[in-house]
């Protein structure tokens, strides 16, 4: 028995060492990107209520083509990790060059397509909103709209130095980026007001973008020895990376057209709900720091397990990121409602947003560690086995199926509002964790990793 315990006692040491050795980079990165976030947030809330609806409109349409953008950042990142556990360096290097490239023609593709059609699409989507948060959305997208080549470059960068392994470097680019974002807004809001927060935006993400790409030049001697030679058009090495990239952004393209639609649903409740649920988003992203830095952390680790070919290990490390993930959130959810009222205070709230406010964060403190972790967690280690297109198809059923009925269910037709949409959301995570929970039980993701 003493034995026993010993054993798995060194285990348990040794794998939390590894986990939270490669999370840790990851969690601090993700919540100082949130926090800065809800700088701000509150930032852009002492311009007017209008700009605030404004910004968390775009928000839902920036991440949508972000989304499209996470098919070359998850491809790259599953197949640069893997290599890595093969320790094929040469192949990694030519993975991370041919994902920049790709990356960058995206990026301006987008870019001029939104340039043209942003208007449009904002007074398609959101034309039953009140006209000054209409002219506000039209100028906060028509600055960031030529930010999106960066976005796309800086998180295909990212990406694959997390499949190596290395997290600390994109930590160390991200807080440094978002910094100059903050300092520059604050300079820029009191002179130029929305359009000032844009530019800030833009300059940052640039500058994230150039040295993420300095660096990865720097760090790979493949790259650096090869030249102008490695961003030649590998054709056969795109195929691979979108192979995995491409059904994994059907998916999140999915998730964030749904998020939009509903997003739709909140303009038509009028500006009180639509800043409610700016504020509710804000929180939120608080409590998804963690999350989304297990997430990564699983998809690196088994990433490179199947690259070793120890697939025996796949469920631990899977249970482990999704059982660590759910502690972690408890116990941040217990402290934020402890702080509730000082927290939603920084946001300055009105009256009738505190009433639409009070439910809804108190339903997340209690929703987000039951079922969060096992919804978003579990399928980060699915994708990184190579069973994208299992996770891709239960996500897209489980978003349109009950996220969006429900919320149109719930949130319009019973008007139960923005505690409506939450509600949907919730019963969305727990459909989304029991197939994925059963997936990896069952073991039918295996044979599934490059070649």
């Amino acid at each position: 028995m003493v034995t026993f315990i010993n054993k798995h006692k060194r285990e348990y040491v040794s794998r939390s060492r590894e986990f939270f050795g490669l999370t840790a980079p990851i969690f601090l990165e993700q919540t100082f990107v949130v926090m800065l976030g809800i700088v701000t947030t509150i930032m852009v809330s002492t311009i007017s209520g209008y700009a605030l609806s404004a910004v968390s409109m775009i928000d839902s349409i920036v991440h949508l083509i972000s989304a499209f953008f996470s098919a070359l950042t998850v491809g790259a990142t599953i197949v640069v990790a893997q290599y890595t556990g093969r320790g094929d360096h040469e192949k990694t290097s030519g993975v991370t060059a041919q994902a920049i490239l790709s990356s960058i023609f995206f990026g301006v593709i987008f870019c001029a397509l939104l340039a043209v059609f942003r208007i449009q699409i904002i007074d398609f989507l959101f034309g039953h909103a009140e006209y000054a948060v209409i002219v506000d959305a039209r100028l906060f997208m028509g600055i960031i709209t030529f930010s999106f080549p960066a976005i796309a470059v800086m998180m295909t960068a990212f990406g694959v130095l997390r499949g190596t392994g290395n997290t600390r470097v994109p930590m160390i680019i991200t807080i440094a980026i978002n910094i100059v974002n903050v300092v520059l807004g604050l300079i820029l809001i009191r002179h130029f007001g929305l359009a000032g927060a844009a530019f800030a935006l833009l300059v940052s993400r640039y500058l994230g973008a150039f040295i993420g790409i300095l660096y990865i030049l720097k760090s790979s001697k493949a790259i650096r020895s090869a030249g102008i030679k490695a961003f030649k058009p590998d054709f056969a090495v795109q195929k691979l990376i979108l192979s995995f990239g491409i059904p994994t952004s059907v998916e999140s393209g999915t998730f964030q057209m749904g998020k939009l639609l509903i997003t739709v649903f909140i303009a038509g409740m009028g500006t009180a709900a639509i800043a409610a649920n700016a504020v509710v988003s804000s929180i939120a992203g608080i409590l998804n720091a963690p999350g989304g830095a297990f997430s990564t952390g699983a998809v690196i680790l088994v990433g490179q397990r199947i690259g070793r070919g120890d697939t025996d290990d796949v469920r631990k490390t899977s249970y482990f990121s999704v059982i660590s993930a759910m502690v972690v959130l408890a116990v941040l959810c217990f402290f934020c409602f402890i702080l509730m009222n000082p927290i939603l205070s920084l946001y300055r709230p009105t009256g009738e947003m505190m009433v639409i406010l009070r439910p809804v964060v108190t339903t997340l403190f209690i929703a987000t560690p039951l079922a969060w972790a096992a919804s978003f967690v579990t399928p980060g280690a699915l994708r990184a086995t190579g069973d994208v297109k299992y996770t891709m198809v239960v996500a897209v059923a489980s978003m349109i199926f009950v996220r969006v009925v429900l919320a149109y269910v719930l949130g319009v037709y019973f008007g139960l509002g923005i505690l409506g949409i939450w509600l949907s959301m919730y019963s969305d995570w727990v459909v989304r964790s029991v197939f994925f929970l059963n997936r990896v039980r069952n073991g039918k993701w295996q044979g599934r990793g490059v070649a």
